[in-house]
């Protein structure tokens, strides 16, 4: 883990959300996160979207966190790279289930995926009914490994086996020393950010 500025090379908006591309040698790896150091607001935790190259690519849905990241600013102070890694074994049949847009909280593991060239299945989800018929499909299919970004009141529903990305959880330190993050016994931001859902559903709210 480092901490250094990084060139901002592209921003802009994607869709619906915001994409940041940084020059650096901070490679994080699928599953792993960073965080940026803003004066204005101490640190925040991003996930990350894709990295190759010496490239660090970033998805921000605030409008008003990407303002602050990039507005008059050619670089940036990141910290990284954070948590734990996943590594993608091309033997299991992955489904990624995605609410909305945070399909880039995903979308780094899913690259990862296709490159390996294991099978890789994506579900968007847009509300709870949707959500449903999504994990009936997945759960007619055998040896589905299911890798979710979803609210954390639906994580219950899912397979106790399934990772999902805790972005819900608050994180402060990120260095796993002031336990702001705990879920239990776990701390995202050393042994996640993916953690299997029966471990969220069995922490508390």
């Amino acid at each position: 883990m480092s901490i250094r500025y990084a060139e901002i090379i592209e921003s802009g908006r994607v869709g619906e959300v915001y994409r940041v591309r940084l020059a650096t040698d901070i490679g994080p790896k699928p599953g792993q996160f960073i965080s940026v150091l803003l004066p204005s607001r101490s640190e925040v935790p991003l996930s990350v979207g894709g990295s190759g190259d010496g490239v660090l690519e970033l998805y921000i849905e605030s409008e008003r966190l990407y303002k602050a990241l990039t507005q008059g600013k050619s670089y940036v102070l990141v910290k990284g790279p954070l948590g734990r890694p996943l590594e993608i074994d091309d033997e299991y049949r992955y489904v990624f289930v995605a609410y909305r847009n945070w399909i880039y909280d995903l979308k780094y593991l899913i690259e990862e995926a296709r490159k390996r060239n294991a099978t890789a299945e994506v579900k968007l989800v847009e509300d709870e009914s949707s959500y449903a018929r999504a994990l009936e499909e997945i759960s007619r299919e055998h040896d589905s490994r299911i890798v979710a970004s979803v609210p954390r009141d639906w994580v219950a529903r899912l397979p106790k086996r399934s990772l999902v990305y805790v972005r819900w959880v608050k994180m402060n330190c990120m260095l796993g020393v002031c336990g702001v993050c705990s879920l239990g016994r776990i701390l995202p931001c050393i042994d996640g950010p993916f953690i299997e859902a029966g471990m969220v559903e069995g922490s508390r709210p």
